[in-house]
């Protein structure tokens, strides 16, 4: 049965302590029982039944919940409930809108929706493919026409709010595409690589040129493993010349550093880049090319190439797929800039770093990686905004389905950066690579911008194994 009444998710907060830590509840309350005591909803693996998912390291203890009642909320009555990480004591997230009224559907339907916050999940009202038609007499808010109707995410309100006469239903349960998207996020094997974004060690509107963390590998090697690293997300201003690269040093066996960075007077909002660990794929190969390699930065050029020879030669020609990892282009005309592989023999073969028309293109790297083409469970290539629409049609939002050409035992893992770029000079370059769903016959991707940007054509390349 749906509330007679509408909420809101305000109550995440990050660190922090419970405002009143000295007013535990009594275990026999109802609302405690419910939540904690009671076996189906006393840990967030038995709240999402049918899936196993990984959230890191045994050693960082189990999930637990800690609750407190708060007079914030409403003295002695209604609880503040906290996800609490191994046994720091830290809540790191507060469940509202729970009291001792709720039915064990509300609470159900509060505690899963927040844990999908927690998990990275968003609402699904608020898709940027919004066509609900909201009564604003009423309220403000937005949805989309692939809405996934059934998900937890999804915000519970009346047909009033709406012109057209419809609402949603309250959802209390998970759905199979919840399940599905919280399984791909967090796979109970170990998943051999990882993201780095600057909004991590800093807010975006803090722009600095140097941006570092110390991450962790999937496991501890024997030697120092080789990584494939490619750029995933930028949003640097267009005052200033496009400058950024994406670097992981300091390879231990156990960890690196991930570095986004830029230089001179360059205001790097933000960016990410994502890496691969290799060691688990024997036979693959993976290098770099930066284009001072082949000529100094200050003289630019539109086309720059090298050929490769591996280090090892392959029993026939492989499959090569590259990522973009630096760029250095003027200010003064639009930003165009692609990788790609030629000429790919069993001894080697030819990589490019090329821009087009007008573009003062100072410097690129990029990375590349090389696998036997008869690889068993893997499979690799690109998807564009090109496959979509022209690339003299801009749009900020662009998704798309990419199928393997094959079928996967089971769901794939996928590694993916960019590896070609077209925008309009004058206004910020914003790209955000993402994917919304993986599945054994393919992928739905993601090719976006936001707020003035222009993207003529961007693309990315891909390596999906199971």
């Amino acid at each position: 049965m749906a509330p007679d009444y509408c909420r809101v998710c305000f109550s995440n907060v990050a660190g922090g302590t419970p405002q009143d830590t000295t007013a535990k509840i009594d275990p026999r309350d109802g609302v405690a029982n419910a939540i904690k005591f009671n076996p189906r909803n006393g840990s967030l693996m038995n709240l999402i039944p049918d899936m196993s998912i990984g959230l890191g390291s045994p050693a960082a203890g189990p999930a637990q919940l800690a609750m407190y009642t708060s007079k914030f909320w409403n003295a002695g009555r209604i609880l503040k409930v906290n996800f609490v990480a191994g046994n720091s004591g830290k809540p790191s997230l507060n469940l509202g809108w729970i009291n001792d009224t709720r039915s064990e559907a509300e609470i159900r339907q509060v505690i899963l929706h927040e844990f999908g916050h927690a998990l990275g999940a968003v609402h699904e009202h608020e898709s940027p493919f919004a066509t609900i038609s909201w009564n604003k007499e009423q309220h403000l808010g937005g949805s989309s026409e692939v809405i996934r109707w059934s998900s937890i995410m999804l915000y519970y309100y009346p047909a009033s709010w709406t012109t057209d006469g419809k609402g949603t239903s309250f959802n209390t349960q998970l759905s199979d595409k919840d399940k599905t998207y919280i399984a791909f996020c967090y796979p109970p094997d170990t998943y051999d690589a990882g993201q780095f974004n600057t909004q991590q060690i800093r807010p975006w509107n803090q722009p600095q040129l140097t941006n570092e963390a110390e991450v962790y590998l999937s496991k501890e090697y024997d030697q120092p493993p080789a990584l494939a690293i490619g750029l995933n997300t930028l949003d640097i201003d267009a005052s200033k010349n496009i400058r950024i690269t994406a670097t992981a040093k300091n390879i231990l066996q156990d960890k690196f550093t991930a570095s986004l960075n830029c230089w001179a007077d360059r205001i790097l909002y933000s960016a990410g880049m994502t890496w691969l660990e290799l060691p688990r794929f024997p036979g693959f190969q993976t290098g770099q090319f930066s284009t001072q390699e082949v000529r100094p930065w200050n003289q630019p050029q539109l086309q720059n190439s090298k050929r490769f020879d591996f280090a090892t030669a392959f029993s026939s020609p492989p499959r090569v797929i590259c990522f973009l990892t630096s760029l250095d282009m003027s200010k003064d005309s639009n930003w165009r800039a692609s990788v790609t592989s030629t000429d790919i023999d069993k001894s080697g073969f030819t990589i490019h770093i090329d821009s087009w028309a007008d573009t003062t293109f100072y410097s690129g790297s990029a990375t590349w990686l090389a696998y036997p083409a008869d690889t068993p469970n893997v499979t690799s290539g690109r998807f564009s905004t090109s496959d979509i629409r022209p690339w003299d049609q801009p749009r900020s939002d662009n998704s798309g389905t990419k199928s393997w050409g094959m079928q996967f035992s089971k769901v794939p893992k996928v590694f993916m950066a960019l590896d070609q770029l077209d925008y309009q000079k004058g206004k910020n370059l914003r790209c955000r690579l993402s994917t919304s769903s993986v599945t054994q016959d393919g992928i739905t991707w993601h090719l976006q911008s936001w707020a003035d940007s222009v993207m003529y054509a961007t693309g990315a390349s891909y390596f999906a194994w199971a």
